[in-house]
């Protein structure tokens, strides 16, 4: 098993360590995250049921279009200054959606800075299907329609002891700055 932490640019995830776990032992502080939305001072959203991760998957998954040869174009693109191509680059980029005032059933919104404890990361499937992590690069995981989510208990209020899952790309390690 292992612990992996991640922190988050306006543009996309950055993975910035990977903690090996010994012994059957936790991680220790590294099982601290905190909430760091792409969309300074929002928060994140929670998927606490099925209906929730079914609608955190439609919001946060990579488009199709994510491929490696449209990234393969673009980066040609860039070094050959040609702008038409080089756009490609951006359907690789998770898009930061707004969060909706009205959430819906099995979400619930995370303010900004707000503290818990991982519980377990699995990767979460189309029609909000839980899976094991797998080995999948970016354009896997787009082609998948996956994302990848920790499942977290809240300890600071107002929602101490809330369960749930949240997309790891808005989790970030407790005392690590914001990238």
């Amino acid at each position: 098993m292992a612990c992996i932490i991640k922190s988050v640019s306006s543009k996309a995830p950055l993975v910035l360590a990977f903690f090996v776990m010994v012994g059957g032992t936790a991680c220790g502080d590294n099982q601290k995250r905190i909430v760091r939305s792409a969309r300074h001072g929002e928060g994140a959203l929670m998927a606490t049921n099925s209906d929730g991760l079914r609608r955190l998957q439609e919001m946060y998954s990579l488009p199709k279009t994510c491929t490696e040869a449209n990234m393969r174009t673009a980066r040609e693109a860039l070094a050959l200054k040609k702008p038409e191509d080089a756009m490609k680059v951006f359907l690789c980029w998770p898009a930061s959606k707004p969060i909706p005032d009205d959430v819906g059933l099995g979400l619930v919104r995370i303010p900004e800075g707000t503290k818990g404890t991982a519980i377990g990361r699995q990767i979460l499937l189309p029609q909000g299907r839980l899976v094991e992590p797998y080995s999948a690069n970016r354009f896997d995981m787009a082609r998948d329609g996956a994302i990848e989510v920790e499942r977290i208990r809240i300890t600071q209020p107002p929602n101490v002891g809330l369960e749930g899952w949240v997309y790891t790309g808005f989790l970030g390690r407790v005392g690590s700055p914001p990238l």
